[in-house]
């Protein structure tokens, strides 16, 4: 077959489209600045949480209360705690906890929210009903406060903050996929797998996923955002991940008696936060216009 003035064997179209899909969006994620420059603010995140023990100078833990409330200096550059604990390094070995946060939240609600949506919208009827009823009373509780109350009943901590911001972003991916199998369950190729006696696990998992992965990648990439900007939120109040873990949140938390005298301690925290979200929505909205085809001149 040729393709673009090259013959391409039979066997091969396929291998052709799905490489043609990837550098097309590639191309598009190239001529989108704002979306190269999320994903450059993602790549130095994960570098850091990655490098932590070679970029930070100190321990997390390591006191020194002779310098407390130092400001920023070349020897603490993001300045000293109200125990003499250098921030810059709490703020580096803090971005292991906010991507592992964010990164287990996403994928533990899109599991939940792929497997949902897939039961209700390639079945429908009552199982529809059932599940989009119990999704819909969920989403009438805001997130933030889902999570607060299911962090008051589990206790803080790092495992208990993943499981209520997993559940609260559970939501809104059984609506994108429900939406997205409603879109694609009936066209023709459905139509010819079920007719040579495909089973519904596999059609859903071989034809029907595959074809739902756009929105859910975008879905997946806004919601680790979503799950740091509500872990910060509860570490903020106490029921998060709690001292003298340097979650972000926590140590705004720590910071908010000092907040008039000593800027430093809250200021760099809030920036890594604002950053770190910034980075990940300007990637996000790039990705989805880059895979969402009206969108596209």
């Amino acid at each position: 077959m040729e393709q673009n003035g090259l013959l391409c064997p039979d066997g091969d179209e396929t291998s052709f489209k799905k490489g043609s899909l990837f550098n097309e969006t590639l191309l598009s994620l190239r001529q989108n600045r704002l979306a190269m420059l999320g994903m450059v603010i993602l790549v130095m995140l994960i570098l850091v949480a990655i490098f932590a023990d070679v970029i930070a100078p100190y321990s997390i833990d390591d006191q020194q209360l002779s310098s407390r409330f130092q400001q920023p200096s070349q020897a603490h550059l993001f300045g000293t705690d109200n125990l003499g604990r250098d921030i810059f390094s709490r703020i580096v070995y803090g971005s292991r906890i906010s991507l592992a946060i964010g990164a287990s939240a996403a994928t533990i609600s899109a599991l939940i929210g792929v497997l949902l949506g897939s039961i209700a919208g390639f079945y429908g009827g009552r199982v529809e009903n059932l599940i989009m009823r119990f999704t819909d009373i969920l989403m009438a509780i805001p997130s933030t406060l889902l999570a607060i109350s299911i962090i008051s009943a589990l206790g803080p901590g790092l495992t208990n903050t993943i499981i209520a911001v997993s559940i609260g972003a559970v939501p809104g991916y059984v609506r994108v996929v429900r939406a997205s199998i409603l879109s694609v369950k009936e066209q023709e190729y459905i139509e010819a797998a079920r007719s040579i006696g495909a089973e519904d696990g596999r059609i859903v998992c071989s034809h029907i996923l595959p074809n739902c992965f756009a929105p859910i990648l975008v879905q997946i990439t806004l919601g680790v955002a979503r799950a740091i900007q509500v872990a910060a939120a509860l570490s903020f109040i106490g029921l998060g991940v709690l001292p003298p873990n340097p979650e972000w949140g926590s140590m705004l938390s720590a910071a908010r008696p000092y907040i008039r005298e000593h800027w430093h301690m809250v200021v760099f925290p809030g920036l890594a936060i604002m950053a770190t979200i910034f980075g990940l929505n300007l990637f996000g909205d790039g990705l989805r216009d880059s895979l969402d085809p009206r969108l596209k001149t």
